[in-house]
């Protein structure tokens, strides 16, 4: 069966997987390799399904019946499909970009007609009057017909429908049941409040009730939908732990280490490097996942060697231009110099070079753990972001070369005191930066997720 399906696009109808004299080896093989399932069984659809989750596939299911709601439940993910005609008026955004003018072009002319046909409609029949002679033989006709009686105005009603019996089905199901039956009264009432002008809402079935998501639309568009949203928010959710990683490691050496050396921030800087943060990570989810999915799969865990690997080579990077710095700015300090840890905030030397660098890693942290391709938009399209990051680090450069001076003391930064040790500032933020970005390409590389192949 592999053999074949290297070759043709396999097919497997129902009595052929339900064959009596298939093994499970042989069905395994079918549920792996085929690629078309017709006229399925709702068994047979849970048996592919199970196939499929014993050997390490996630799973995927979409139905528009009761006979898929076995199949739904045993899926990671059932999506329901409603079998509904779309009302008049509605957009359909089905097709190719090339398609769609067509489509939208059948859709007004669709909807021309129905309002013709609608004005056609609320114009009144007139019937001619019939003479006075011929309306007496008319009755006198009926009543010869029927024997003397005329015919009633009304048929009379039919008898009302007689209640489902519940008894026979198991518990599960007659709740099942019993929830699809108060739904159903529920949006009656409110399509009766509504009245003929309101929108018409949408029944739900049983493929609805046993599934976690349901698309309006019936078209398989939305399974894709699903799988690109979900793969954007895994991306977006494990970048936020790197970055959030990362920064809690370059603060702890900062608040531990460099704290006992007296290196303390004052309130205004705190201020401007909080709200720089905070600014970054609520851009880092706008992100918007793209419009073609991806041979290529996501992380699924904070500690593959793709991203736990590029942590711990980022933050080594960020160690060692640091302490760099600090050497640096230590050759400065005053002789007498006696570091007050409990004391009140005073700016120096050590303090403005760790703060710039600081500041610097935090700008390079955003830019360099936001990959947006495959799975969502990169740092070139989030435009509110790229240009955040790029105002926030031009700004760390025009502090650390001193081009305006005022905006060194409003954030509480002392002159340096050789003109080299602006150029040795900006050369191990720009060092920072660069390695930072290579080291992480690399291990994405070298241990990027491939595509699982049948």
């Amino acid at each position: 069966v592999r053999n074949l399906s290297n070759t043709y696009d396999l097919a497997v109808p129902g009595f052929v997987f339900d064959g009596t004299t298939a093994s499970d080896e042989a069905r395994n093989a079918l549920a792996l390799h085929a690629t078309v399932f017709a006229r399925m069984t709702p068994e047979n659809k849970e048996r592919v399904l199970t196939k499929l989750k014993d050997q390490g596939f996630a799973t995927l299911m979409c139905g528009d019946g009761t006979n898929d709601v076995g199949a739904l439940k045993q899926s990671h993910v059932g999506v329901a499909l409603l079998s509904v005609i779309a009302p008049a008026g509605a957009q359909h955004t089905h097709g190719t970009k090339q398609q769609r003018p067509q489509l939208q072009r059948n859709a007004n002319t669709a909807q021309v007609v129905r309002k013709t046909k609608a004005k056609t409609a609320e114009k009144p029949m007139t019937k001619k009057k019939p003479a006075a002679g011929s309306q007496t033989k008319q009755a006198h006709a009926t009543s010869s017909v029927n024997g003397g009686v005329p015919n009633p105005k009304k048929a009379p009603a039919p008898p009302p429908e007689p209640e489902e019996d519940l008894n026979y089905l198991a518990p599960e199901q007659r709740r099942q049941r019993e929830l699809k039956k108060r739904l159903e009264a529920q949006l009656k009432e409110l399509d009766e409040m509504m009245g003929e002008d309101g929108p018409k809402l949408v029944k739900l079935g049983d493929a609805s009730i046993a599934s976690p998501f349901t698309s309006k639309k019936m078209s398989i568009e939305s399974c894709a939908v699903i799988i690109r949203q979900g793969r954007c928010t895994l991306a977006t959710t494990l970048q936020m732990y790197q970055v959030l990683a990362l920064e809690c490691l370059t603060s702890a050496y900062g608040l531990s280490v460099l704290y006992i050396d007296g290196v303390k921030f004052g309130d205004r800087q705190m201020t401007l490097s909080g709200l720089a943060i905070a600014g970054a990570f609520f851009l880092v989810t706008r992100a918007k996942p793209l419009e073609k999915l991806s041979s290529q799969r996501p992380a699924t865990t904070v500690f593959h060697p793709s991203l736990f690997l590029s942590l711990l080579a980022q933050f080594a990077v960020h160690l060692v231009c640091l302490a760099m710095c600090v050497s640096v700015a230590k050759q400065y300090l005053p002789m007498d110099f006696d570091p007050d840890v409990d004391g009140a905030f005073q700016p120096n030397v050590l303090n403005t070079i760790v703060f710039l660098i600081s500041t610097a890693q935090q700008v390079v942290v955003f830019a360099v753990n936001y990959k947006g391709y495959p799975f969502m938009q990169g740092l070139q399209d989030n435009k509110m972001l790229r240009d955040t990051l790029i105002v926030n680090f031009g700004v760390v450069l025009l502090l650390a070369l001193e081009i305006v001076p005022e905006l060194n003391e409003f954030a509480e930064l002392v002159k340096m005191p050789a003109a080299w040790l602006r150029y040795e500032t900006v050369k191990w933020i720009l060092i920072d930066a660069v390695a930072s970005f290579a080291v992480d390409r690399l291990f994405a590389y070298l241990f990027r997720v491939k595509a699982k192949t049948l």
